[in-house]
């Protein structure tokens, strides 16, 4: 299960805490703990994030001999649980990327989070719900909406690849037209748009029928003329929340 992209915990003590399940558990200096107090069971660390030492708010006792969970990274992306072969071969194939991130995004949906898992590798039915979203990303992307993208299974996971060649005067910047989007078992998605942008996007699901879902941007072309990558940062924003929105 993937945890935590990272940007945010980059200085000591910083944590991000969530539920999985109704079991506490709390990201840390790069390792997942259960998130709760082995004196009163009192939660440690508030939902959410922060940075604090991992010290019992109630009685001051330190917690950093609690449970830690098996964990792994790839990259910046951390998961927890045994180590994935399947899911490492994935992103290499994809040349999984995230240099420079530039935007976060969430939204909690009224849905079990395997409707919305469904919907997002569900490629039909972007060309009837999201009519207002199709020219967005327009400055890196231009999608074939009647292309049925290749589909490529790992184990458990899986990836949806459409590819085609860019107009010339778009080949200053952009090398082809390509829309790239794994899921990794359960909760992440990485899609590639162009070489250029990068979506991690994840999901916490709250309740049976409520779910938060989280979008991450990352900028991955060095030495565009800054004006264009501007352009193109706040489509990939627009993008995001249009789509989202499509969706509820």
């Amino acid at each position: 299960m993937f945890v935590d992209s990272g940007y945010r915990l980059l200085r000591k003590n910083d944590y991000h805490s969530f539920l999985i399940g109704k079991h506490p558990v709390v990201v840390r200096n790069g390792a997942v703990y259960d998130n709760v107090c082995d004196h009163r069971l009192s939660l440690i660390h508030p939902i959410g994030y922060g940075n604090q030492e991992f010290v019992c708010g109630y009685h001051g006792k330190d917690q950093s001999h609690a449970k830690q969970y098996p964990h792994y990274k790839y990259k910046n992306l951390l998961f927890v649980g045994e180590h994935d072969p399947s899911m490492v071969s994935l992103l290499d194939k994809c040349n999984y990327t995230a240099n420079n991130h530039f935007f976060h995004y969430e939204l909690k949906i009224n849905a079990n989070w395997k409707l919305f898992v469904e919907n997002v590798i569900e490629y039909l039915h972007v060309k009837y719900v999201h009519k207002n979203s199709q020219n967005i990303l327009k400055p890196f992307l231009s999608l074939n909406l009647d292309q049925i993208p290749e589909q490529i299974r790992y184990g458990k996971h899986s990836v949806e690849r459409t590819v085609s060649e860019a107009p010339q005067r778009y080949r200053k910047y952009i090398d082809e037209w390509k829309w790239e989007n794994a899921y990794i078992f359960p909760n992440l998605f990485v899609s590639n748009v162009s070489n250029v942008v990068t979506f991690v996007s994840y999901f916490i699901p709250e309740k049976y029928n409520e779910t938060t879902v989280i979008y991450e941007g990352y900028f991955n072309k060095e030495g565009m003329d800054e004006r264009i990558a501007d352009v193109i940062k706040t489509s990939a924003k627009n993008f995001v929340s249009v789509i989202l929105s499509e969706d509820k």
